[in-house]
């Protein structure tokens, strides 16, 4: 993406010098994570389902799930003073419960 950015900096930012904020998140030895906005509320919900295929309610703590399978929406390219990144929605999530080994 920065690459695309640089090339394209006349045209998208009328040739102006810009920061990119990538959507993959690198810290020490942890595998990298994208960032994603949730919304849990209003028309633009984020759809739900259980292991089961049933149409559910948003848990509320997903960190006792796993999840199975994730949409993402690229939505927009956002840009704020001299930074600029891509604005990313979960819209649909199918999840499990977490069966922790005893």
């Amino acid at each position: 993406m920065r690459q695309y950015l640089v090339k394209h900096a006349t045209r998208l930012f009328k040739g102006r010098q810009v920061n990119y904020k990538p959507l993959l998140v690198h810290k020490d030895d942890y595998p990298p994570l994208i960032k994603c906005k949730i919304n849990t509320a209003g028309h633009k919900a984020c759809k739900v389902w259980n292991d089961e295929n049933e149409r559910c309610d948003m848990p509320e703590d997903l960190r006792d799930y796993s999840l199975v399978g994730v949409r993402v929406h690229f939505r927009s390219l956002w840009l704020m003073g001299d930074s600029c990144g891509i604005t990313t929605d979960i819209i649909a999530v199918s999840y499990t419960h977490l069966t922790l080994p005893t």
